[in-house]
């Protein structure tokens, strides 16, 4: 855009001509009379001013204008520039998270935002991602975020009916990470309270990418890769595991179990060898984008792929999104948009399940022949596991599910300034899952095969209505109000079937069943009828202050607390904007923020726990009828979090460098535990809004463009939390909550390990030395203290992007320090002749004559010094690690290059991630969890590894291309 003026006249008067150079850049206008100065501008672009004089050529290069960019950030129900921001938000842009090999952007947002915590359950492909925003801050409830995706808060829970140890099901991998345009965190109160009673842990708001006004612009993506284990921890051959065992029974005063000519030729199954294979993944996305000032458009089509590096795990999604946003008029427009995505996941027992593929791989005798001689499969090894082999080429567990989220919105302007918006939105999750288990594997044997058929159907709607004004009074005074309703419901319809007694392995689905054996359905709903508000306000573009409310209803809630209200209040103060800062060449920005708010989880009471309820089945002679399942408790309502947060933002040297520091306290009370009660009630619990946690902690990002000279530039990103959790009030303080060796104890961090500590081996016997913590002489389970903790002590990550010329190089670390995981495998796989599992190969470096220095005790059969009792800190180990996250090595061809070709640009790169991880941590990785999910168990007894599928390490090759 040029703007002309005559800077003689008195008055000035102005001309704006908009134009567009050709594609070398030149232009030609032609200047109105008495006109002496040009004024170039752009939006986002530094305005620069040319005299004309007699000059017939003036070139001019328009640099990017840093204040102006302010980076927009989505807020709860509307958008706001971080300068303006006074509560505490971290945001992850499209650029951060395009083209990882990833399945869902949970996976993608790992270690790229302060104080969000995200670790992989598993490494399944589409398998469950934890996510913690500050911390865990529920017993028994849900520690995750509420998801919003352009404004619809969606299911995000377990979508699986089929038992399958730890593996769930991970419905965010349903959204294509190429349709996000950013993903904002509200992590603190004051900028979560607008979600009311189900921010508690925080809200992570999802936008994805709409039309734009402009040419029709065409993007494609591709890229293709393989996978494999990051890493490999090997177990013994069947030689080693038959010498260990005669080892332990001579150790025991006991003669040896194999002959040397049966050690010597002892059969060697390696077990990771017959489930293994090259993973690979690939994933394809086109879309187009443009538009005018009246009607934008946004159309793409994606398909992602991931076939596992263990047989039969796979991972597929078909995606497809549409967005129309029109202006009818200057009062009233409309946006709307479809999202249809379709995925099939191939899933097998595993995680904490000794049938599954993996775990059974760990476990399995090594001293055994895959296969019999008439080409069975050998399921001799072992009387309790499953075979590997048979269970990756027989067991069938298909899951397929169609994922539909439609939304429309009408916007109408009534007044300038005042406008009022009503929207329709759904999220419709239908899933059929298949799962055969034939005669040819051990968990089919009882049955003669077993088929179980579930259909799910989850349907959220959404409807709310909103007005908001803005209005700028005067040049100092800035106010935006916003009053809005919303209306949500919820409904679960389930559905499952199970035949046994099948013809043979050919024979898959329960039409084929000789026996229906049992068949179930269920149907629940809940409801959330909300009323909320906010008004900011500015003062001098330098005093920032906001507050908003939410008044939640819901069917959940106890008749006598249905609504909850949350307030929240935020204020900012821009320091830079004051005379002894505003003209200083090294500080651009200095912000310091406060806030304080209440939020609340609902996400642990189900849908009629607060009511009296009969069940229905009971028989008395072969008669139906009903009997009582559930106390009342009309008081139960959500459990509720207060957070204070201190904040400072410093930019410098003309936005060149940010640092941005937080300090926050979460006190969360009424947390719902099962509280214990006669049993002359006919029950024995009943829930109850009862204990409390605390959850504090510092965050720190920095940010900065390093260098910038000679083409060369080096852009980089820090960020690290320190987070402090603790237990401060549960039913009764001399009684902690037990959860395997973990617990929930007052002035103890949630799921503290309670474990009976050794001191190494001793050189001369072999045997663990256990700590006598209560010197009575004895090692009993009252020598327990409290040793270890799951969660960090600092988390983070460090992103650094190099370009020179077209190349691009990006380098990326993710790191968490100081927690330690329970390695349960180690617990059956290093058991040194206690039992015929398999062996890790670790336990060649056991204990095997006097002198000998090792942590590794001696092989012993009858354990009498009890050296694999499980609630010893023996299985536990330092978690922390560093991971070289992602590396990425690209080249974008030039112009004069593409150009020729009607290009618009063209890169090409090459991607590892999950490179290289140091650790200490002896089992295959240690970021996972055998049980992740929602219970009071899964929440205190975490970090713990048991037969866990392990992550991947991916390398990629890929194509952008824009038309």
């Amino acid at each position: 855009m040029l703007t002309f003026f005559n800077i003689y006249e008195k008055k000035f008067y102005f001309v704006n001509i908009g134009f567009a150079t050709d594609i070398d850049g030149n232009y030609s206008i032609s200047v109105p009379t008495g006109s002496n100065v040009l004024v170039y501008s752009f939006v986002g672009l530094l305005t620069q001013e040319r005299s004309i004089g007699n000059q017939s050529i003036i070139n001019v290069d328009l640099q990017p204008d840093l204040k102006q960019l302010q980076e927009v950030v989505v807020v709860g129900y509307g958008e706001m520039t971080k300068r303006e921001v006074s509560g505490a938000i971290s945001s992850v842009g499209s650029k951060d998270i395009q083209n990882l090999p990833v399945a869902g952007l949970d996976q993608a947002i790992q270690g790229r935002a302060a104080g969000v915590l995200v670790s992989s359950a598993s490494g399944t492909p589409g398998g469950a991602i934890n996510i913690n925003v500050r911390g865990t801050a529920s017993i028994s409830a849900s520690n995750e975020p509420l998801y919003v995706v352009d404004g619809m808060p969606i299911y995000s829970g377990n979508t699986s009916s089929a038992a399958l140890g730890g593996q769930i099901t991970n419905v965010l991998s349903q959204i294509n990470p190429n349709d996000i345009e950013s993903i904002e965190i509200l992590k603190d109160a004051a900028a979560a309270a607008i979600y009311g009673s189900r921010a508690a842990n925080g809200v992570v708001l999802i936008t994805t990418k709409r039309g734009r006004v402009g040419k029709a612009q065409v993007d494609l993506s591709i890229y293709k890769g393989i996978q494999e284990p990051t890493r490999r921890v090997e177990n013994v051959t069947g030689s080693q595991w038959r010498q260990i065992m005669n080892e332990a029974r001579i150790n025991d005063g006991n003669p040896a179990q194999y002959t040397e000519e049966q050690v010597a030729n002892a059969p060697d199954a390696n077990w990771y060898n017959e489930i293994f294979r090259t993973g690979t993944v690939e994933d394809y996305n086109v879309s187009v984008r443009g538009g005018n000032e009246n009607t934008q458009y946004f159309v793409s089509g994606g398909f992602f792929e991931q076939n596992g590096f263990i047989k039969s795990f796979d991972f597929t999604r078909f995606s497809t999104n549409m967005s129309i946003d029109h202006k009818f008029s200057e009062h009233f427009d409309m946006r709307t948009g479809i999202r249809l995505v379709n995925t099939r996941q191939n899933l097998n027992n595993n995680d904490n399940n000794i049938f599954g593929a993996f775990s059974s791989a760990q476990l399995g005798r090594p001293d055994f022949n895959v296969y019999t001689e008439d080409g069975g499969y050998n399921h001799a090894f072992s009387t309790l596991i499953g075979h590997p082999t048979a269970i990756v080429n027989e067991v069938k567990n298909e899951l397929n599910e169609y994922r539909l989220q439609p939304n429309m919105a009408v916007g109408y302007t009534i007044i300038p300034n005042l406008r009022f918006e009503t929207s329709f939105r759904a999220d419709i999750i239908y899933g059929r899952q298949d799962r055969y288990n034939p005669n040819t594997v051990r968990s089919g044997f009882a049955t003669n095969g077993e088929g179980i058929q579930n259909n799910n159907l989850f349907t959220t709607y959404l409807n709310e209505n909103i007005l908001t004004y803005s209005k700028s009074i005067g040049q100092d005074h800035v106010i935006d109000a916003l009053l809005g309703q919303s209306y949500q419901r919820y409904i679960t319809e389930t559905g499952s079937v199970t035949g046994i007694n099948f013809p043979g392995p050919a024979f898959q689905y329960i039409t084929s069943a000789a026996e229906v054996n049992t068949g179930t359905s269920t149907r629940t709903e809940y409801a959330l009828l909300s009323y909320f508000g906010r008004v900011n306000y500015r003062w001098k573009e330098k005093l920032l202050l906001s507050a908003n409310i939410r008044t939640d209803g819901s069917s959940r809630f106890g008749q006598e607390t249905r609504f909850g209200v949350f307030p929240a209040a935020s204020a900012g103060y821009i320091l830079s904007e004051e005379g002894f800062i505003r003209n200083s060449s090294v500080i651009s920005l200095l912000k310091a923020r406060v806030s304080y708010g209440v939020t609340g989880n609902q996400d642990g009471i189900g849908n009629f726990d607060a009511l009296n309820l009969y069940s229905g089945g009971a028989n008395y002679l072969a008669s139906p009828g009903f009997a009582p399942s559930q106390l009342p408790n009309p008081l139960l309502s959500w459990e509720e979090s207060s957070t204070l947060n201190f904040g400072l933002d410093i930019n410098f040297l003309n936005d060149r460098f940010q640092v941005s520091a937080e300090y926050f306290d979460q006190n969360t009370t009424n947390l719902l535990l099962n509280k214990p009660i006669p049993n002359t009630s006919g029950f024995t619990t009943i829930t109850e809004n009862i204990g409390s946690m605390r959850n504090n902690g510092i965050e720190l990002s920095l940010s900065g463009n390093v260098i910038n000279a000679r083409g060369f530039n080096w852009n980089a990103q820090f960020n690290i939390s320190h987070i402090k959790n603790e237990v401060t009030g549960i039913v009764d303080e001399a009684t902690p909550i037990n959860s395997l060796q973990s617990r929930a104890a007052v002035g103890q961090p949630l799921g503290a390990y309670f474990l009976i500590e050794t001191q190494g081996v001793n050189p001369e016997t072999g045997d663990l030395i256990f700590v006598d913590f209560n010197g009575d002489g004895q090692i009993t389970p009252d020598d327990r203290q409290y040793l270890g903790k799951p969660n960090p002590d600092f988390f983070g990550g460090f992103n650094n992007t190099f370009t020179y010329k077209g190349f691009d190089l990006n380098v990326f670390f993710q790191f968490s320090y100081g927690f330690d995981v329970i390695n349960r495998s180690a617990q059956f796989n290093q058991h040194l002749g206690f039992s015929n599992w398999g062996m890790s190969e670790l336990v060649l470096d056991r204990w095997q004559q006097p002198g000998d220095i090792t942590n590794m005790p001696r092989a012993t059969a009858l354990d009498p010094n009890r050296n694999n009792r499980v609630d010893s800190d023996r299985w536990m180990e330092d978690g922390s690690f560093m991971r070289l996250k992602n590396l990425s090595l690209g080249y974008t061809l030039p112009q004069t290059l593409t150009q020729r070709i009607g290009v618009r640009q063209a890169r090409i790169y090459g991607m590892a991630q999950n490179l290289i991880t140091w650790t200490n941590y002896t089992g295959w990785d240690p970021e996972l969890n055998s049980s992740p999910g929602t219970s009071t168990g899964a929440n205190i007894a975490r970090n713990y590894d048991f037969l866990t599928f392990p992550q991947a390490r991916t390398y990629t090759v890929g194509l952008n291309i824009g038309f």
